[in-house]
């Protein structure tokens, strides 16, 4: 096991709390003045782990340098590069860039999470069981056009279709892959089209199962001139991110179609659970359509893997009559994923092993 850090020991710690609170809170929605203030307590905890993260941890050393020497890549979008200038009028650049990002991405989530969630802790787990790490503390640029996702579908309830459009448009300056949340535009909230979905996913894992490559179709993106240093950087990268079909993965897809089997009975109590199981079941459509492309189609997953701090405490509390098997189901899925996270040697020390 690896040698724990001060950010996941705090990780750890944050892991507890939201367990013992979510435990003894009941599976739907209450705000109280205590909740409000353990939710920005939690939130400053996590700000400062992401800030003060170790420096051997993925890609952090490229983010210091570029926040140190005001040196940008290639591959960097817009907000990235205004960040740096902005983090670079003070004395420390680093924590300013650092902060500004996760500020940016944690207080989104958690403001969406506790508007939609059934209950804020559980949603803080399934958060912190993957994509706090994944994100926050790594990928910091999908990290915050994740996060954005949730402002997006938050406007599509509303059916505030430009506000979504303009916030989709502020995601893909933070990391490019967000320019697929297009896609919100097309997903029906209301009808379950449940055949239409699970032949997408069906049908993506049969792609991966006679090779296709999602690289046939790059040269019709040519006119998306700043896309064309993004992919060329993909299809050369050598970087491992979690498989097309291992252990994680197959719980991920068995669990969405557990979910579709009862989304009557989900959508039924809770009518933003269609909208969100949608957005987990094109999640996991990413990693065999863009499998030909493994770190593509890893940041492909990850850029809709903030909704799922919402989703899936949505209907695993829709699925189950008894609230107490719902809370079991959500501890085992949760902390399973928080234990493979906390231990994966790909986010905190990939250069040492």
């Amino acid at each position: 096991m690896l040698i724990l850090y001060k950010t996941q020991i705090v990780l750890i710690i944050c892991y507890i709390l939201s367990l013992f609170l979510f435990i003894k809170n009941p599976l739907k929605n209450q705000w109280g003045s205590s909740n409000k203030v353990i939710l920005i307590c939690i939130g400053i905890f996590l700000i400062v782990a992401a800030v003060t993260r170790p420096e051997e941890t993925a890609d952090t050393d490229n983010y210091i340098y570029g926040f140190t020497r005001g040196v940008v890549s290639g591959r960097m979008e817009p907000m990235f590069s205004l960040i740096v200038t902005i983090s670079r009028l003070f004395s420390d650049p680093v924590v300013v860039g650092f902060s500004i990002f996760a500020g940016l991405s944690i207080i989104a989530r958690l403001y969406n999470i506790k508007k939609y969630s059934v209950n804020i802790y559980a949603s803080i787990m399934i958060y912190l069981s993957y994509c706090y790490i994944a994100q926050d503390i790594v990928a910091i640029r999908s990290g915050v056009a994740s996060a954005l996702l949730l402002v997006a579908v938050d406007y599509k309830f509303q059916e505030k279709y430009k506000y979504m459009f303009f916030v989709i448009c502020i995601a893909t300056l933070f990391h490019y892959t967000a320019l697929i949340f297009v896609i919100l535009f097309f997903i029906n909230a209301e009808k379950k089209q449940r055949l239409i979905y699970l032949s997408l996913l069906i049908g993506c894992y049969l792609l991966y199962y006679i090779d296709f490559d999602i690289r046939v179709f790059f040269p019709y993106l040519q006119y998306l001139t700043f896309l064309e240093y993004n992919l060329s950087s993909y299809s050369n990268s050598t970087e491992v991110v979690f498989g097309t079909l291992n252990g994680p993965q197959i719980l991920r897809i068995t669990t969405c179609l557990f979910f579709w089997i009862f989304i009557d009975r989900i959508f039924r109590k809770n009518m933003y659970s269609l909208m969100y199981l949608k957005i987990f079941t094109i999640s996991l459509c990413m990693y065999p359509l863009f499998s030909s492309i493994n770190t593509m189609g890893g940041r492909m997953y990850e850029i809709f893997s903030s909704a799922e701090a919402i989703s899936l405490p949505i209907c695993f509390a829709g699925v189950f009559d008894k609230p107490f098997l719902g809370k079991i189901a959500i501890i085992i899925y949760a902390s399973y994923f928080f234990f493979v996270s906390i231990n994966s040697f790909a986010y905190w020390a990939p250069h040492l092993f």
